[in-house]
């Protein structure tokens, strides 16, 4: 009895075994053209790809079938074929030797990306999609397939010894070798989560010190969030958290963002202390802001000797309890953005652009009004102090309103 029970569990196991078989590949081809469509194609000629039986549980033609790419710098991506016979759908031809066909001429459109998949007995395996599932934003280094149909799987993986050409949009692999133990994605080269791998693959925004082309400047402040963290390779902002119409989460989850006008703000670390005159509470910015002396994070404190003369009398400083308390304020003229560094208007008033490129004065610059936009200033959320709001007329790149 002892050597029967022996016996079975060892026909089990290969049976287990067999479900997953690493094949060899003539030809994996995986590209994106800058027009945007996208082909994977895949031979292999592998008699021994575990070809389905005929109405058997790994039939194709009745429960569909699935091929998965895999790559060391992207999640594994899965493209679906449904079951069915029919035009798109499948053919099955019960000869000497067997074939199963499926066809969807007008992919990606339609029940799947897949274009062709044949699966021939004692012949092998032929692959077309009009999709290729990786972002292909970089080499990959490797690339494997897995088709799975029922419970049984069939894998290559083009490697170091069968790549030919491996460049961002365009990856070709031929004559790879059966070497797989099994058909696992870590069996074809999935290192895990690609957050850290530096390069940016979908859907991330950011990889370590890798930033897309136009990124906002650095002098912002702007971080990627580390690997396993909530927000993993998204860009964060350690200071400025809004840069004109872009805007960024705060680093520091404690951290809040503080609007300074409708084009910046700032990532500010909230404390809460009580007030001596009412029993209510109130949020300071700065927990030292209005004892007189100029603490951590604080450009001044009361008064506005610490904040210098600029440009425009740049003299003031936002008392406890305002957005920008205890942070240097403009009684004249404001700068938003750039080298120059943040002047926000002081109490009571706002800053109001003046026209980009009028009178030699830089898109940016503006004066600290109350209430409202002077002629030849921005009113996109001032009303006019006299006027009308209109569009300029030749506006370099999108439409400017101002007072006219």
């Amino acid at each position: 009895m002892r050597v029967l029970v022996v016996v079975l569990m060892l026909a089990q196991a290969a049976a287990g075994n067999a479900a997953d078989r690493a094949i060899s590949g003539v030809k994996l081809l995986l590209t994106r053209s800058s027009s945007g469509s996208e082909k994977l194609t895949f031979v292999s000629k592998d008699v021994n790809f575990l070809f389905p039986a005929l109405g058997g549980a790994d039939d194709p033609s009745a429960g569909g079938a699935s091929i998965t790419i895999v790559s060391p710098l992207e999640a594994p991506v899965t493209l679906a074929v449904p079951g069915g016979i029919g035009n798109p759908g499948w053919r099955v031809t019960d000869r000497t030797l067997d074939n199963y066909s499926y066809r969807n001429g007008s992919a990606p459109l339609g029940p799947s990306v897949v274009r062709v998949l044949s699966l021939r007995e004692g012949r092998g395996i032929k692959l077309v999609a009009r999709e290729v599932g990786l972002a292909l934003a970089a080499a990959q280094g490797s690339v494997g397939i897995r088709i799975t149909t029922g419970g049984s799987r069939r894998c290559a993986l083009f490697d170091q010894t069968s790549v030919v050409v491996d460049q961002p949009a365009r990856f070709v692999g031929r004559g790879s070798a059966a070497t797989m133990a099994d058909c696992s994605d870590a069996a074809l080269g999935f290192v895990g989560d690609p957050c850290g791998n530096g390069v940016i693959d979908s859907p991330e925004e950011c990889d370590g010190t890798t930033f897309p082309p136009g990124a906002p400047p650095s002098s912002l402040g702007l971080q990627c969030n580390a690997p396993g963290s909530p927000n993993e390779c998204q860009i964060c902002a350690v200071t400025s958290c809004k840069w004109f119409f872009s805007t960024f989460p705060c680093c520091d989850p404690a951290a809040t963002c503080v609007a300074a006008n409708q084009f910046q703000g700032e990532c500010l670390l909230p404390t809460t202390t009580s007030t001596s005159t009412t029993s209510s509470t109130s949020t300071t910015l700065f927990p030292g802001c209005g004892n007189g002396a100029v603490g951590p994070g604080e450009e001044c404190d009361g008064s506005g000797d610490a904040c210098g003369f600029g440009p425009g009398g740049y003299a003031g400083c936002f008392p406890p309890g305002y957005p920008n308390e205890c942070t240097c304020c403009g009684n004249v003229e404001c700068y938003e953005g750039g080298a120059g560094g943040l002047f926000h208007c002081c109490e009571g008033l706002t800053c109001a652009y003046y026209p980009p490129f009028t009178g030699g004065v830089s898109f940016g610059l503006g004066q600290c009004v109350s209430g409202c936009a002077p002629l030849g200033t921005s009113c996109n959320s001032l009303p006019c102090c006299a006027g009308t709001c209109a569009p300029l007329p030749q506006a370099p790149t999108f439409p400017f309103y101002f007072c006219q």
